[in-house]
């Protein structure tokens, strides 16, 4: 399936929240495997924690880092400049646009 820029974004942004909400579920569903809404919620998060796990796999190692560092961090383009010695902001935010675009054309998932 291809996503959008935005929809990949977004993705990022779920993807904390979604790896604790599968662990939190999964051991709900362990003393109530049948549970429906479990299942469902646990098919969910899961689906969004594979596909960025996925997505961060065909990244160059400083491609990962620019992604975890802008959604695990929560860093400015700029933060990240400087963290990792980049000439300026527009830079990082050149690279950041480079790899959504890497995601796009690899096909996602």
């Amino acid at each position: 399936m291809q996503f959008t820029k935005i929809e990949i974004i977004s993705f990022f942004k779920l993807y904390s929240m979604a790896k604790r909400r599968c662990d939190e579920i999964e051991y709900l569903l362990y003393g109530n495997p049948d549970n429906k809404d479990y299942n469902e919620r646990f098919s969910f998060y899961s689906y969004i924690v594979k596909t960025v796990d996925t997505w961060m796999e065909n990244l160059e190692l400083d491609e990962k880092e620019i992604m975890a560092l802008r959604f695990k961090e929560n860093l400015t383009f700029n933060d990240i400049a400087i963290r990792l010695n980049y000439a300026s902001h527009s830079s990082v935010m050149y690279k950041y646009e480079t790899i959504l675009d890497k995601i796009m054309r690899g096909g996602n998932t």
